[in-house]
């Protein structure tokens, strides 16, 4: 097993929290770390996959792909 990486999901508000909560509360508190922010409906939600690069099964995400003012660093 491994390499590993470390993965994110950021629910940073209502629709997005309405959309995965039901899959939150059964899946991701038992078996992920989960980490509850000040805001309402803010939540982290941390995991570990075994990572291999010849898979072709990772879309990796970036700053251009992001809406304007909500970009992102990367951390690579």
């Amino acid at each position: 097993m491994g390499p590993f990486r470390l993965y994110q999901l950021d629910i940073d508000s209502v629709g997005a929290y309405n959309l995965i909560k039901q899959y939150l509360e059964t899946y991701l508190l038992k078996y992920t770390f989960v980490i509850k922010s000040r805001k309402d409906y803010e939540y982290h939600v941390y995991w570990l996959e075994d990572w291999n690069d010849n898979q072709g099964d990772c879309i990796t995400i970036k700053g251009d792909d992001c809406k304007i003012d909500y970009e992102f660093a990367s951390l690579e």
